[in-house]
């Protein structure tokens, strides 16, 4: 048996990793369920969600951080991994850190000259902000016309929809 494994057996526990591997097992049968009935909800983001949302939750139920602390901030990082993932916000927000370093670096040890030294940055945060804008209100479109009763399909608000409440069922299991 390798060092890391035996490592991980005393610290851990077989009966943890025994739990933890049947629980994972579950929701991924539930999130393989729900990919199959779902249209735009993909096994793939179901799998990956299920696997880093019961990693995530195990990790805070391990910490000492407070519940209600615990509960915020599976919620944000959720939420953050759902637009990174779901919304493809990532490349936007790597537009905008490029944009900044950019900036930063010309004005290294001298203060800006004009306003035309920003844009940049102000062209990044406003592609960002309407990336944000698009799929909230596709989201709140599709979860208008879902409570409505009426027919519509987004395969992206679906897919942000179920797979955060994937997240939080993962992490709270």
């Amino acid at each position: 048996m390798s060092a890391g494994l035996s490592w991980m057996l005393r610290r851990v526990g077989l009966r943890n990793i025994f739990s933890f591997v049947l629980l994972a097992s579950a929701l991924c049968t539930v999130a393989l369920g729900l990919a199959n009935v779902v249209r735009g909800f993909d096994a793939e983001l179901a799998l990956t969600i299920v696997a880093l949302g019961s990693s995530f939750g195990w990790i805070l139920a391990r910490s000492h951080i407070q519940e209600r602390h615990a509960a915020l901030l599976a919620l944000i990082v959720g939420i953050a991994l759902d637009l990174l993932r779901v919304g493809q916000i990532g490349t936007r927000l790597l537009m905008v850190a490029q944009a900044l370093g950019d900036l930063a670096r010309r004005s290294y040890g001298a203060p800006l000259k004009n306003i035309s030294d920003l844009q940049p940055v102000l062209r990044a945060l406003a592609e960002l902000w309407m990336s944000f804008g698009a799929l909230f209100t596709r989201t709140a479109n599709w979860t208008s016309d879902f409570i409505s009763g009426l027919p519509a399909f987004d395969p992206v608000a679906a897919a942000l929809v179920w797979s955060l409440l994937v997240w939080l069922c993962a992490v709270w299991a």
